[in-house]
């Protein structure tokens, strides 16, 4: 009988919604990472065209290489970044592109 009764409390431990919060968890923390990493890019991005200078451009593509190493949604944000600079700043996919490929291609490269 007592054995009966150990079998079916470790059942009832091993399915119990505890076990799954570690991994929610982690999971959580991925997707608030890749949001900051997210917007990041897209803040360093506004803040280089707004100001002369590869700094803000580089903290644009570093935080676009962090955010693809914690989420595959992060591929999306030269998309996005783009879709901004043509928006904006540019007023053309193609003036955007001849103004700033080297950042685009810091960006996309990341994702390849």
């Amino acid at each position: 009988r007592s054995r009966q009764f150990a079998t079916l409390a470790a059942a009832f431990f091993l399915a119990h919604p505890v076990q799954t919060e570690s991994v929610t968890y982690i999971v959580q923390r991925a997707e608030s990472l890749m949001g900051l990493c997210y917007l990041l890019t897209l803040y360093g991005f506004i803040r280089g065209v707004a100001s002369p200078g590869r700094g803000w451009h580089g903290v644009s593509v570093l935080a676009c290489v962090l955010g693809m190493g914690s989420k595959e949604v992060m591929v999306t944000a030269p998309l996005l970044v783009w879709l901004y600079d043509r928006t904006f700043v540019a007023g053309t996919f193609g003036g955007a592109m001849r103004a700033r490929w080297r950042v685009y291609l810091g960006l996309v490269s990341i994702g390849i």
